[in-house]
């Protein structure tokens, strides 16, 4: 686990804090959990990741993309998949006392979508795009931005959604894609 401490960032001192903004209740689970018990879960829930949790503390998080790029891309089964094999880590945290603008800018220059909240070792929530959207829209902006198809830039390689080679492929969603996939998204 990561965490990023409490300044560095933003230069503004808001006195939104992440506490107010971010979701208390968080889908969690262990690093032997499947990816297909884990989807079913998020499904039911509503949600788009899921922190691994260890010996009561956060090691690592899975999102969708992450079994889209790391599990369906690859055609491997979910039933034999654990979060363990595809999760995100060391963990990028922050405390619910930062300064919201921190935390966005945190998500930005770590090209992350969904932070995971911990105080004193203990997960207490989570925040995402959403939730600062719904608090404070002018500081989610930045991590809403996303070119457009024409402005994208271009590269051959393998695509990173569906796996095909192709030409051109185009940033976005933090991922490379190909055009179909792009305008797909």
């Amino acid at each position: 686990m990561v965490d990023v401490g409490q300044g560095g960032y933003g230069g503004m001192d808001f006195s939104i804090k992440v506490r107010d903004a971010m979701r208390r209740e968080v889908l969690t689970g262990r690093a032997n959990t499947t990816v297909a018990h884990a989807a079913k879960a998020m499904g039911r829930r509503g949600v788009g990741s899921i922190v691994v949790v260890e010996g009561g503390k956060p090691t690592g998080i899975v999102t969708e993309r992450d079994i889209l790029i790391k599990v369906v891309s690859k055609d491997l089964r979910p039933s034999t998949v654990e979060l363990a094999d595809i999760m995100s880590k060391p963990l990028i945290t922050v405390s619910s006392d930062m300064p919201i603008d921190n935390a966005v800018n945190i998500m930005l220059d770590k090209n992350i979508r969904r932070l995971p909240i911990v105080d004193d070792d203990e997960l207490v929530g989570i925040l995402s795009v959403v939730d600062i959207l719904n608090i404070t829209p002018e500081l989610a902006q930045p991590l809403m931005d996303q070119p457009s198809f024409d402005q994208a830039e271009s590269k051959p390689g393998i695509c990173e959604y569906c796996g095909q080679f192709a030409d051109r492929l185009y940033f976005k969603n933090n991922i490379y894609v190909c055009e179909d996939c792009f305008e797909s998204m």
